[in-house]
Protein backbone atom coordinates (compact mmCIF):
# COMPACT_ATOMS: atom_id res chain seq x y z
CA UNK A 1 0.00 0.00 0.00
CA UNK A 2 1.49 3.34 -1.00
CA UNK A 3 0.53 6.88 -0.20
CA UNK A 4 -0.52 8.61 2.95
CA UNK A 5 -2.79 6.79 5.34
CA UNK A 6 -5.65 8.86 6.67
CA UNK A 7 -7.24 8.50 10.05
CA UNK A 8 -11.02 8.55 10.50
CA UNK A 9 -10.81 9.45 14.20
CA UNK A 10 -10.92 13.27 13.80
CA UNK A 11 -13.98 12.85 11.58
CA UNK A 12 -15.66 10.70 14.23
CA UNK A 13 -15.17 13.47 16.79
CA UNK A 14 -16.84 16.03 14.57
CA UNK A 15 -19.74 13.65 13.88
CA UNK A 16 -20.27 12.58 17.49
CA UNK A 17 -23.78 13.65 18.43
CA UNK A 18 -23.95 12.47 22.03
CA UNK A 19 -21.82 13.34 25.03
CA UNK A 20 -20.75 9.71 25.34
CA UNK A 21 -19.69 9.67 21.69
CA UNK A 22 -17.68 12.86 22.19
CA UNK A 23 -16.01 11.43 25.31
CA UNK A 24 -15.05 8.23 23.50
CA UNK A 25 -13.73 10.11 20.45
CA UNK A 26 -11.67 12.52 22.58
CA UNK A 27 -10.17 9.62 24.55
CA UNK A 28 -9.26 7.65 21.45
CA UNK A 29 -7.77 10.64 19.66
CA UNK A 30 -5.69 11.75 22.64
CA UNK A 31 -4.50 8.22 23.37
CA UNK A 32 -2.66 8.07 20.05
CA UNK A 33 -0.57 11.17 20.82
CA UNK A 34 -0.29 11.94 17.11
CA UNK A 35 -0.06 15.62 16.17
CA UNK A 36 -3.10 15.55 13.90
CA UNK A 37 -5.25 13.86 16.56
CA UNK A 38 -4.14 16.17 19.39
CA UNK A 39 -4.83 19.13 17.07
CA UNK A 40 -8.31 17.73 16.35
CA UNK A 41 -9.06 17.55 20.08
CA UNK A 42 -7.75 21.09 20.58
CA UNK A 43 -9.80 22.35 17.64
CA UNK A 44 -12.93 20.65 19.02
CA UNK A 45 -12.75 22.72 22.22
CA UNK A 46 -15.25 25.56 22.24
CA UNK A 47 -16.73 27.93 24.80
CA UNK A 48 -20.15 26.62 23.81
CA UNK A 49 -19.13 23.03 24.56
CA UNK A 50 -20.61 21.38 27.66
CA UNK A 51 -18.27 22.03 30.60
CA UNK A 52 -17.89 18.32 31.41
CA UNK A 53 -16.54 17.65 27.94
CA UNK A 54 -14.08 20.52 28.36
CA UNK A 55 -12.83 18.97 31.62
CA UNK A 56 -12.45 15.65 29.81
CA UNK A 57 -10.38 17.31 27.07
CA UNK A 58 -7.93 18.68 29.64
CA UNK A 59 -7.67 15.37 31.48
CA UNK A 60 -7.06 13.36 28.32
CA UNK A 61 -4.49 15.77 26.92
CA UNK A 62 -2.62 15.68 30.24
CA UNK A 63 -2.19 11.91 29.86
CA UNK A 64 -0.48 12.23 26.48
CA UNK A 65 2.84 13.71 27.68
CA UNK A 66 4.30 14.98 24.42
CA UNK A 67 5.06 18.43 23.01
CA UNK A 68 1.89 18.57 20.93
CA UNK A 69 -0.29 17.97 23.98
CA UNK A 70 1.71 20.43 26.11
CA UNK A 71 1.15 23.19 23.56
CA UNK A 72 -2.53 22.28 23.29
CA UNK A 73 -2.93 22.36 27.09
CA UNK A 74 -1.23 25.75 27.30
CA UNK A 75 -3.37 27.20 24.50
CA UNK A 76 -6.60 25.86 25.95
CA UNK A 77 -5.76 27.04 29.48
CA UNK A 78 -5.33 30.57 28.13
CA UNK A 79 -8.78 30.42 26.50
CA UNK A 80 -10.63 28.68 29.34
CA UNK A 81 -12.76 30.85 31.62
CA UNK A 82 -15.55 28.57 32.89
CA UNK A 83 -15.44 28.43 36.72
CA UNK A 84 -16.22 24.70 36.82
CA UNK A 85 -13.49 23.86 34.31
CA UNK A 86 -10.64 26.11 35.43
CA UNK A 87 -9.69 24.02 38.47
CA UNK A 88 -9.46 20.82 36.42
CA UNK A 89 -7.63 22.62 33.60
CA UNK A 90 -5.01 23.94 36.01
CA UNK A 91 -4.54 20.56 37.66
CA UNK A 92 -4.13 18.92 34.25
CA UNK A 93 -1.41 21.44 33.39
CA UNK A 94 0.39 20.57 36.61
CA UNK A 95 0.81 16.90 35.77
CA UNK A 96 3.95 17.62 33.75
CA UNK A 97 6.97 19.82 34.36
CA UNK A 98 7.40 21.95 31.26
CA UNK A 99 8.38 25.61 30.70
CA UNK A 100 5.48 26.12 28.29
CA UNK A 101 2.97 24.96 30.89
CA UNK A 102 4.69 27.02 33.60
CA UNK A 103 4.29 30.17 31.49
CA UNK A 104 0.64 29.34 30.81
CA UNK A 105 0.01 28.83 34.54
CA UNK A 106 1.70 32.14 35.41
CA UNK A 107 -0.28 33.99 32.75
CA UNK A 108 -3.58 32.51 33.93
CA UNK A 109 -2.75 33.35 37.55
CA UNK A 110 -2.68 37.05 36.56
CA UNK A 111 -6.35 36.86 35.55
CA UNK A 112 -8.58 39.03 37.75
CA UNK A 113 -11.50 37.50 39.60
CA UNK A 114 -10.45 33.85 39.46
CA UNK A 115 -12.59 31.46 41.50
CA UNK A 116 -10.71 30.48 44.65
CA UNK A 117 -10.60 26.79 43.67
CA UNK A 118 -9.10 27.69 40.30
CA UNK A 119 -6.52 29.91 41.98
CA UNK A 120 -5.67 27.09 44.39
CA UNK A 121 -5.22 24.65 41.51
CA UNK A 122 -3.07 27.12 39.55
CA UNK A 123 -0.80 27.62 42.57
CA UNK A 124 -0.61 23.88 43.21
CA UNK A 125 0.33 23.20 39.60
CA UNK A 126 2.83 26.05 39.62
CA UNK A 127 4.46 24.52 42.71
CA UNK A 128 4.71 21.18 40.93
CA UNK A 129 6.80 22.88 38.24
CA UNK A 130 9.52 23.25 40.92
CA UNK A 131 11.01 26.38 39.40
CA UNK A 132 13.05 28.36 41.97
CA UNK A 133 11.83 31.65 40.44
CA UNK A 134 8.26 30.83 41.49
CA UNK A 135 8.95 30.26 45.18
CA UNK A 136 8.69 33.98 46.04
CA UNK A 137 5.35 34.22 44.28
CA UNK A 138 4.04 31.10 46.02
CA UNK A 139 5.23 32.43 49.37
CA UNK A 140 3.32 35.68 48.79
CA UNK A 141 0.10 33.70 48.43
CA UNK A 142 0.73 31.87 51.71
CA UNK A 143 1.26 35.24 53.43
CA UNK A 144 4.33 34.00 55.33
Amino acid sequence: MTGVQTCALPISLENAKTILGQVQSISELAKTGRRVNVAAVEKFWSEKLYWGIRVHIFRELAKVRNDFAVRALANLLAKEDHPLVLEHAALACGQQRDPVLREALLAKLKTKGLPYRAQMALLTSLGKQQDPDDFKLLKQYTKD
